[in-house]
């Protein structure tokens, strides 16, 4: 009788090798469980997304990944990204105040930039 509980033991754990505890396949973007040994930086599960913080690939989006971030990012060209471009290392397009100094400036000190000294709230000088 102990032969056939150990086999009958070893056919149930193996059918149950892929799983975890709560039932989900384990070492799976996307269960919810986050596997860092299994290179997870994050799983929110059904809420992965490659417009989310937590991408499809359970990473965490990051400028210049090439996936625009919803509500955080404007844009995002991954390594085209670049001062000069349609896309700024900030994942925003270029404007007047951003720090980057474009070729239609004539400076860009980003927050620094002042306002027309009259007071009146006028844009940044670029």
């Amino acid at each position: 009788m102990r032969v056939l509980d150990s086999i009958a033991g070893l056919a149930l754990t193996a059918g149950l090798a892929g799983l975890a505890c709560n039932g989900e396949e384990a070492n799976v973007c996307g269960n919810g469980v986050l596997e860092a040994s299994n290179g997870e930086a994050c799983d929110d599960a059904a809420e992965n997304a490659d417009d989310a913080a937590c991408t499809l690939e359970c990473e965490l989006a990051r400028c210049g990944d090439g996936l625009i971030q919803a509500e955080v990012e404007l844009c995002d060209d991954g390594d085209d990204n670049r001062d000069d471009g349609p896309c700024t290392p900030l994942c925003a397009p270029p404007t007047c105040d951003d720090g980057i100094l474009q070729p239609s400036e004539a400076c860009d000190d980003g927050d620094d930039n002042k306002a027309q000294p009259d007071g009146l709230g006028a844009p940044p000088l670029c």
